[in-house]
């Protein structure tokens, strides 16, 4: 049996069993949000309570865009389960986003600017082949960040990776 955590107006945390067959939906306003919940992205902004809370996140599969601010101050979230089909990162996506110490950017072509701005444990980024624009800004502040290769960027943007203390080594693609 599996959890699906969804939100309401009415209540903080709403989680609705999912059993085949199902006929009725009982809500429980009180139950809490813990780490074995996956909170699954399906497009917009995160809802600011569940800002605090969110440690684990899926993109759904359907998804090829990650909206302007849309994890903005998950200031929990340490881990995010991408798909290759993502395109685009929006404008502050991931921002502050302090736990996040991974990313895999397999399929992504462009990040935008302050996408990963201030995600001070943030240590180890994939890019994939398909990587086009690293926008301004888009990691400043990166603290815990080492090394980056990247294999076909063509468009790095002004102050991309800025004030990233512990980054070491960056391997560009040989034109």
């Amino acid at each position: 049996q599996s959890k699906l955590v969804l939100w309401s107006e009415d209540a903080i945390e709403t989680v609705y069993s999912i059993v085949e067959g199902l006929v009725l939906i009982i809500v429980m306003a009180d139950h809490p949000f813990d780490d074995s919940d996956v909170f699954v992205y399906t497009g917009g902004r995160v809802p600011q309570h569940l800002r605090k809370t969110i440690t684990r996140a899926r993109i759904d599969t359907s998804i090829e865009e990650i909206h302007a601010g849309a994890f903005m101050n998950c200031y929990k979230l340490r881990n995010i389960e991408m798909h290759r089909g993502i395109r685009n990162i929006g404008k502050r996506a991931f921002m502050r986003c302090n736990s996040l110490m991974e990313i895999q950017l397999q399929g992504v072509r462009i990040i935008d600017m302050e996408a990963f701005k201030l995600c001070d444990d943030l240590m180890d980024v994939k890019f994939g082949d398909e990587l086009e624009t690293i926008g301004k800004l888009a990691f400043h502040v990166c603290g815990s960040l080492r090394r980056l290769t990247l294999h076909a960027v063509s468009t790095i943007e002004l102050c991309a990776f800025t004030n990233c203390d512990q980054l070491k080594s960056v391997m560009l693609p040989g034109k």
